[in-house]
């Protein structure tokens, strides 16, 4: 049973590394957390509007 445990920990680690690279998997992702800090900004006390948000890599 542990060695099956071990099997499928390594294949699920194997299938996340190629889902994490995929451009519509980070897209995706980048447009929620844009959409949480613009949410959780706005809603600070004192906040009257909050840019747009955006993503740049160096």
């Amino acid at each position: 049973m542990i060695a099956l445990q071990q099997r499928l920990t390594s294949i699920a680690e194997k299938q996340g590394d190629a889902i994490k690279k995929e451009e519509a998997v980070i897209a995706l992702c980048e447009r929620k957390l844009g959409e949480f800090l613009r949410d959780f900004l706005s809603k600070q006390p004192n906040v009257r509007s909050v840019p747009t948000i955006t993503f740049a890599y160096r």
